[in-house]
């Protein structure tokens, strides 16, 4: 199964986070960054 994401990282202040929870925050950003660019691929 393949879902659509949309996040807005760049509306998350780095300072109003943990060290933990920004290290998930980036996780995810690479995350979706990456099946964009998959889905990107896909496109004809």
């Amino acid at each position: 199964m393949i879902a659509e994401i949309h996040l807005n990282i760049e509306d998350i202040e780095p300072s109003a986070v943990s060290c933990g929870e920004r290290h998930l925050i980036d996780e995810i950003s690479a995350v979706v960054t990456r099946n964009a660019r998959r889905q990107d691929a896909r496109k004809p």
